[in-house]
């Protein structure tokens, strides 16, 4: 029999011939044994089983489909284990591959992708390049490409906690993220501080906040999963979970103002520690939220806000969904300068004027190159470069009058800030404004008086 299975490896047009042998399970078996394709593979039973088995040779790297590898560096090996990734043809695209049991999330991008002005509604979302059902030796699971984000809001939270200005960034770009969630008539369900993470753009250094994970986004209006992180654990969610009630949670963006009103408060917290927690496991927390008198009152007591600024807070931790807060509440506890709609003067004049460097820089790469190859066009390099500079200098005083323009000062101490008060004077006033035209002598007359004589 196995010489006639020989046979039918090197021509497959005799295996009918050979199908109806009784013979054929055992002599199939003993062709692939004694084959020199034969290879060793493992039963991988598990995620965990197989992040183990992916990181026993760590120079490895393993196919995903088209040009993308999994490389065995694991970025995060809980929950859903996270690997870096590389694209082959790209290889300086800084990836990493999420693997997952269920293709939840998959179908979530590729949902939202097809809405109409979805760019805009996800540019606070991590990066979703690709995703696809995978084979990883005898393991069968689900992958996503996704943009390398540098750290995670619980990892950022020491050094969130230094500056108040650092937490208002924060809390702005997360607001605005999950608001882009919503206007896909989608909520999260899961936002908290470890699913918030930090990206710096390759080009430019730019920086932002991202939502990530989004393997519990839900439909508004439909049911959700049974899962949350405890701590952060609506209580409709957490009665749900305990069996206290019995129809599912139905997705409202209810759920994602709780869930951020605890993420706040966190940030606020000392070592991001909620009091009512302390010492509890997941089941009594869970327990706790359920409790018809739960509240976070020891906790918001002891965070260092304005009244005002914890009143916001309450309003969005409310018990009962259908009284809770909105989004729009945690701009209350922001600056006016971060969450102004409307762009002032200052802001657009510096906006024009940044778009104005970037051209010129662009200019200025080109006539390097043309000189370099060239050797010629050196004056009108250099005039280029004066240009640039003047641009810069222009720039800065623009920054200035905004930090101004910012600043809420009714009676200025240095005459440093009085020609942005002319300037401002002199939108509304006519040239011959006997008040603007006596200021501007003083300052003339200051001004020549620090300035040493040649």
């Amino acid at each position: 029999m196995f010489p006639k299975l020989m046979a039918v490896q090197n021509d497959v047009s005799s295996l009918p011939d050979h199908m109806n042998d009784p013979r054929m399970g055992k002599a199939l078996v003993a062709l692939l044994q004694a084959s020199v394709y034969a290879t060793a593979c493992p039963v991988i039973g598990s995620v965990a089983e197989l992040v183990d088995h992916l990181l026993v040779d760590p120079a490895k790297e393993w196919p995903l489909w088209d040009d993308y590898v999994l490389l065995s560096v694991p970025v995060k090996e809980s929950g859903h284990p996270i690997f870096v990734a590389k694209n082959k043809r790209r290889p300086g695209d800084n990836l990493v591959v999420k693997l997952s049991l269920g293709r939840h999330e998959i179908d979530f991008f590729s949902r939202i992708h097809q809405m109409p002005n979805v760019q805009h509604a996800i540019r606070g979302f991590v990066k979703y390049i690709d995703g696809a059902e995978v084979q990883v030796d005898s393991f069968r699971c689900h992958a996503l490409i996704l943009e390398r984000g540098t750290c995670n809001g619980l990892e950022g939270l020491p050094f969130l906690s230094t500056k108040r200005l650092l937490r208002y960034n924060f809390i702005d770009e997360v607001v605005k993220a999950i608001q882009g969630c919503h206007n896909l008539n989608h909520i999260h369900g899961d936002v908290k501080l470890d699913n918030i993470m930090f990206f710096v753009a390759d080009f430019g250094g730019a920086t932002q906040y991202k939502l990530i994970d989004f393997d519990n986004a839900t439909r508004v209006g439909k049911p959700m999963n049974k899962h949350c992180t405890p701590e952060y654990c609506p209580p409709e969610m957490a009665k749900f979970k305990l069996g206290l009630t019995t129809a599912p949670v139905i997705s409202d963006t209810s759920y994602d103002v709780w869930c951020t009103a605890v993420l706040i408060l966190k940030l606020y917290s000392e070592g991001g520690t909620l009091i009512e927690f302390a010492q509890m496991n997941d089941d009594k927390i869970l327990a706790a939220i359920a409790a018809p008198e739960f509240n976070f009152e020891r906790s918001l007591n002891a965070i260092v806000l304005k009244d005002q600024q914890k009143e916001c807070l309450v309003k969005c931790l409310e018990v009962n969904p259908a009284n809770r807060g909105s989004l729009r509440d945690f701009l209350n506890l922001l600056p006016v300068t971060v969450t102004a709609a409307t762009k002032n003067k200052t802001t657009a004049n510096l906006e024009g004027l940044m778009k104005e460097i970037q051209e010129l820089k662009a200019r200025l790469k080109a006539l390097h190159m043309d000189v370099n190859n060239h050797g010629k066009k050196t004056n009108e390099m250099k005039d280029l470069q004066l240009a640039t500079l003047d641009k810069i200098i222009e720039t800065k005083n623009v920054l200035l009058k905004g930090i101004y323009d910012a600043t809420e000062v009714s009676v200025p101490t240095s005459f440093i800030v009085l020609p942005y008060i002319l300037a401002n004077q002199d939108q509304i006033s006519p040239e011959t404004n006997p008040e603007v035209l006596k200021k501007r002598w003083i300052f003339l007359q200051v001004s020549r008086k620090l300035v040493p004589s040649s």
